[in-house]
């Protein structure tokens, strides 16, 4: 990311072959407080960081977990 960006994507992948994914969900350390839930597809679109916000620091980590229907 470059100063100044306010919004960038996430695109994931469940390496499951046997069930298809049932969704996804992410967590930005810092910026959400609670998991975002995505169903149906395999990417979110993170655009809420500003440069006048702590959650803007680069020293982020995001998390994803992947759940199949099994």
């Amino acid at each position: 990311m470059h100063p100044g960006d306010k919004f960038f994507s996430l695109e994931f992948a469940l390496l499951d072959f046997q069930s298809p994914v049932s969704y996804y969900k992410y967590q930005i350390e810092g910026f959400d407080k609670e998991w975002q839930y995505i169903k149906n597809h395999c990417s979110a679109l993170v655009d809420c960081l500003t440069a006048n916000t702590p959650s803007a620091s680069p020293d982020k980590a995001i998390r994803v977990h992947g759940r199949s229907r099994n």
